[in-house]
């Protein structure tokens, strides 16, 4: 899976990282490794850092066409990030809206950083208060809908409803 500074970011903020990349083969590109490390007093640069030193996150050197950038007001990273998984045919993950609608462009299957939580909460992986807190961070964080969050905030209420009726 190819990540984007956007939700490797946002994945370190919520301390989720940690727990995907030891359960996905994690890549990024030099230009998003370069966007995400610079500020190395930033907690989040610091956990990214420890991964790649770790052989968690897996750091590749790609060019993309300039016009890449320009056409789809792409940043480095995320150019970088959709023309290695397309080449690669990987799922990106990738928070950016104008990333979200290239991949949708070029039919570049792509997830979330709420999709992480709420695998891993079904995965039971972290708890149903975890997931919440988890996605209250990235509502604070990110640059999410009201609706996205709401829905997602009542997956996580629904298995434990669902969980519950059964046991009783």
């Amino acid at each position: 899976m190819v990540f984007d500074s956007s939700s490797i970011i946002l994945l370190a903020k919520i301390s989720m990282l940690n727990i995907v990349a030891k359960n996905f083969e994690c890549v990024i590109t030099k230009d998003v490794k370069k966007e995400c490390t610079h500020k190395k007093d930033y907690t989040d640069a610091k956990i990214i850092t420890r991964l790649i030193n770790e052989g968690l996150l897996h750091v590749e050197d790609i060019n993309v066409a300039k016009n890449m950038e320009y056409e789809f007001r792409l940043g480095k990273g995320e150019a970088t990030s959709i023309t290695l998984a397309l080449k690669e045919k990987m799922v990106l993950a990738t928070d950016d809206k104008a990333a979200i609608k290239v991949c949708k462009i070029f039919g570049i299957e792509f997830v979330t950083a709420i999709d992480f939580v709420l695998r891993a909460f079904e995965k039971d992986k972290i708890t149903s208060e975890e997931a919440k807190t988890k996605i209250s961070k990235l509502d604070e964080y990110g640059r999410y809908s009201t609706d996205i969050i709401k829905k997602a905030l009542e997956i996580i209420g629904g298995k434990n409803e669902q969980s519950s009726k059964s046991q009783a």
